[in-house]
């Protein structure tokens, strides 16, 4: 049966239909409510919300339609309620998200959070950091950060770094290549350099170790940079190593023990040097590990042992002399400080030997001691015998010292007669014996004494009984009480001629030093007895020498006397004829020139100047002769002020020609001034005459220094000589060019060479022909005057 709702149901149908629909907008706003704030914390849950809007809007159009259509106004509002609940749903859906994106920012916060904390953390490291940091960027290997220290070590400013790459800063331009380096960070990510030397900016030079890693910093990636500054740690080390080379290569011992144990069986070594391998002959691998007590022996003093213990207890320093054996049994004597070496806590760990061989300085020292108190004797033997001229009292009291030296029961001196055989003991020193003084036969004392001492050897017997058998001369060795001899002989002209014995009562194992001293004192003895008869002799031919000095200065005042008379005679009988022919040659000139031939004239002339020449040559000759007994009033001369007064006295003769004077520092000098001022004439002179034709003549005055003596000179470009001829130089009248050529006598270089001889100097010439000549001389200065 068909029925058709009546309008009242209908309309109530509507109004239910639209309360729902009211509920349906309330719940929709509700849901829209809470979608705005679900979309206000996340974009995703707003895009969900305003399509649930979207939905609730065309809900509620569809409610209007159901005002027109009941059937389609009920599905409409089952539709909505269906909508309200997937709106319901996706409103919880948006809380999930919305808490789930509150949860998601939470965590991101609290990422974001731990990273500022890294970041900063990182960044207190990257400024506090004793190490040089550079960030770079992987791909261009530019600076991208650099921190305070790398700033402060090399001396560039943050800015001057920022942008560079490594390889463009100045310290690393030469060592490091940018390229290069990247490619091998981008091949191993890690570059490792462990020593390179850089120089910063303020020039120092500075070692560091180079490390560079690329990690990943976020998103990116970067390379780090650290440079550490180990100059000092290099230094340490190489100080280390030289310490290790120097200990290594002492010539003394290095040895180091452990602390404990003091007593047996000893602490252990721990440490040896080169030194100790080669003295000891024990290698280090033989002896670490062992105590220093296996290198002890029997002549090791136990006392400095137990010494050497009681500092080791008491942790104290030491130092003492103590025998040791090396590998090969030798024993030998160290010098050794011992010193106890303390950690930082002042506990003590080691203890530090430094040992010193002075096996063989000990023995030197011996040996000089032995040595001084010899010559010490020797010296007093010699100073008490110095006074004395008679020989029987040298070799008494020589006798009585050297006995006396060497402890000996007798000391004797014996002369031996012509036959050899029979000697006398003139006298003898004695101590607790009887005197041997006396005449004995020497064949007596057994065929050993007599063929050693005629051989010029040393009888040294140490134990008669033991050496000597009957007949051998034990018997007489017996009578004058003798169990022990050192005989030391004089043989010369191939004949034994004296003897100097030292006797001993008991037997005596004679040493090499005391065999050494007879021999000296005897060698003495005979070369003091030999030097006076040789004074005596000296002083005899002393006397006869005086006396023939005597004659002989009477002869020479003879002489002198007869050249004074010669000279005289020189100077006044030869003056007279020469003054005659000077006159008579000039009075036929003036009257017969006109009626004489041309050639007669000539002759003439030629005469007058031969007697002129003669009457220089006469003039020099006294000259020169009159040097030997002309005596010198020595002062200081100002050799600068003379040689200017000669030079002045030349002035007309250097008129007409180009000379240059060169001279230079001339010092003062002591001796006769008017005979210095003769040398320097003589020189000059010659000087200006032999450059006649150079133009210009170089004439040079000097004087050099030459192993403390003034050597004065004077050199010229001149004609020179031949120096072969260098030794007739400065002998009267020679002369090495001829006279039409040059002027002069021969005479001058010859007063020259007196003149310096008396000041006790002398004089030398060194000259080339053609090229010049030099001459020099020296003079004795005021002290040797």
């Amino acid at each position: 049966m068909n029925k058709t709702p009546n309008l009242a149901d209908s309309d109530k149908r509507i109004e239910e239909a639209e309360a729902r629909t009211d509920q349906a907008n309330t719940r929709t706003q509700q849901a829209e409510a809470r979608a705005d704030h679900a979309n206000t914390r996340t974009g995703e849950a707003n895009t969900r919300t305003d399509e649930a809007n979207i939905r609730t809007q065309q809900a509620e159009t569809r409610t209007g339609q159901a005002e027109q259509q009941s059937n389609r106004a009920q599905i409409r509002t089952d539709q909505a309620d269906l909508r309200t609940d997937q709106a319901n749903l996706r409103t919880k859906e948006a809380n999930t998200r919305t808490e789930e994106a509150n949860v998601r920012t939470d965590q991101a916060e609290n990422r974001e959070h731990a990273m500022r904390a890294s970041e900063l953390s990182y960044r207190r490291l990257f400024e506090a950091a004793r190490d040089g940091i550079l960030i770079l960027d992987v791909d261009t290997g530019r600076i991208s950060d650099v921190n305070p220290f790398l700033v402060e070590l090399l001396g560039f400013s943050h800015g001057e770094m920022v942008g560079k790459t490594v390889g463009e800063l100045s310290p690393f331009k030469d060592i490091v290549s940018n390229q290069a380096m990247l490619n091998r960070l981008q091949k191993d990510g890690h570059i490792r350099y462990e020593n390179l030397p850089l120089e910063t900016k303020d020039g120092r030079h500075i070692a560091v170790e180079f490390v560079s890693n690329v990690y990943q910093a976020g998103v990116l990636k970067v390379i780090q940079c650290n440079i550490r500054d180990i100059t000092e740690r290099r230094k340490s080390e190489q100080q280390l190593n030289l310490l290790n080379t120097c200990v290594s290569r002492l010539n003394d011992i290095v040895l180091v023990t452990e602390a404990d144990p003091i007593d047996e069986p000893g602490p252990r070594i721990v440490f040896v040097n080169q030194a100790f391998e080669r003295l000891t002959g024990y290698t280090s691998a033989e002896t670490l590990g062992r105590s220093p007590r296996f290198l002890q022996g029997e002549n090791t003093d136990r006392p400095i042992l137990a010494e050497i213990s009681q500092a080791l207890k008491h942790q104290e320093p030491i130092r003492r002399q103590l025998v040791n054996y090396g590998k090969d049994g030798n024993q030998y004597l160290l010098e050794m400080d011992m010193v106890p070496i303390f950690n930082d806590v002042g506990k003590c760990t080691h203890f530090a030997a430094i040992e010193r061989d002075i096996t063989e300085r000990t023995r030197i020292e011996k040996a000089l001691r032995e040595s001084e108190a010899r010559f010490r004797f020797l010296n007093d033997l010699t100073a008490a015998t110095r006074a004395l001229a008679n020989p029987v009292r040298i070799m008494a009291v020589k006798a009585r010292m050297l006995g006396e030296h060497l402890r000996a029961s007798r000391c004797a001196y014996a002369d031996v007669e012509q036959d050899g055989e029979h000697f006398t003991i003139l006298h003898d020193y004695t101590d607790g014996c009887v005197s041997t003084v006396g005449k004995y036969q020497l064949s007596l004392f057994g065929a050993r004494a007599v063929e050693t001492l005629n051989s010029g050897q040393t009888l040294i017997i140490r134990d008669m009984d033991a050496e000597l058998a009957a007949g051998e001369g034990a018997e007489m060795f017996n009578a004058i009480d003798i169990k022990a001899i050192i005989t030391w002989p004089l043989v010369k002209e191939g004949r034994l001629r004296a003897m100097m014995a030292v006797h001993q009562t008991t037997p005596r194992n004679w040493k090499s030093d005391e065999i050494a001293i007879v021999k000296d004192v005897a060698e003495r003895c005979w070369a003091t007895i030999e030097r006076r008869i040789a004074e005596e002799k000296i002083q005899q031919l002393n006397a006869g020498l005086e006396q023939r000095v005597i004659e002989r200065t009477a002869q020479l005042e003879a002489a002198n006397k007869e050249l004074e008379a010669f000279s005289y005679s020189v100077s006044h009988d030869l003056r007279a004829p020469l003054r005659a022919v000077h006159g008579l040659t000039r009075i036929v000139m003036q009257k017969f020139a006109p009626q004489l031939p041309a050639d007669m004239n000539h002759y003439l002339e030629r005469i007058r100047d031969c007697g002129q020449q003669m009457g220089v040559l006469i003039d020099d000759l006294l000259a020169f002769s009159r040097l030997g007994r002309q005596s010198l009033k020595r002062q200081q001369v100002s050799t600068a002020k003379l040689v200017q007064d000669v030079l002045a006295e030349f002035t007309t003769q250097r008129e007409d020609r180009r000379i240059e004077m060169q001279t230079g520092t001339l010092p003062d000098c002591w001796g006769d001034r008017a005979l210095l001022k003769q040398v320097w004439v003589n020189l000059l002179s010659n000087a200006i005459k032999y450059t006649r034709g150079r133009e210009p003549a170089v004439i040079e005055i000097g004087c050099v220094a030459d192993n403390g003596e003034d050597v004065f000179f004077v050199r010229d470009n001149g004609t020179g000589f031949d120096m072969q001829y260098a030794d007739k130089l400065f002998g009267v009248f020679q002369r090495l060019h001829l006279a039409e050529d040059f002027e002069g006598t021969g005479v001058g270089l010859a007063i020259v060479q007196r003149i310096i001889h008396r000041h006790g100097g002398r004089v030398w010439a060194e000259a080339e022909l053609g090229r010049g000549a030099t001459f020099r001389f020296t003079l004795a200065p005021k002290k040797q005057s």
